[in-house]
């Protein structure tokens, strides 16, 4: 186990006999998470992080509900960012994936800069 994994209590049991969840918290998760992410290839976390962005994306331009509150809601420089971010990490896949991914992301990155103008414009005519 990692310094930055604490260890994970038993599953507990109510009177009943049922089983219940241990209580994990929010940092025991996050250290779970960044060691599996550790543990992939470089490559495949660039593809993770172009395909974490594109959520965060989607998500922010108002199309894709968040998670956590069920909720869609715009939020421009946030998608924007997120969007930015791609087009940063897009060249890097250049030449070390197969030519049809590298098209697969240019596709998607085309698509949400597109979202993003026609988003962004509605939301700015109806401000009017």
């Amino acid at each position: 186990m990692t310094d930055d994994m604490q260890e994970t209590p038993d599953v507990a049991t109510e009177g009943d006999g049922e089983a219940q969840a241990p209580e994990v918290q929010p940092e025991q998760i996050m250290g779970y998470c960044l060691h599996l992410l550790g543990m992939l290839p470089t490559e495949m976390g660039l593809i993770f992080s172009i395909n974490l962005f594109a959520e965060q994306a989607w998500k922010h331009l108002g199309l894709h509900a968040d998670r956590a509150t069920g909720e869609t809601k715009s939020d421009f420089p946030q998608a924007r960012l997120a969007i930015d971010a791609i087009n940063a990490l897009l060249p890097l896949a250049e030449g070390r994936f197969d030519p049809h991914v590298v098209r697969d992301l240019r596709n998607l990155l085309s698509t949400l800069q597109m979202n993003y103008v026609q988003r962004y414009s509605a939301e700015q005519k109806t401000a009017e």
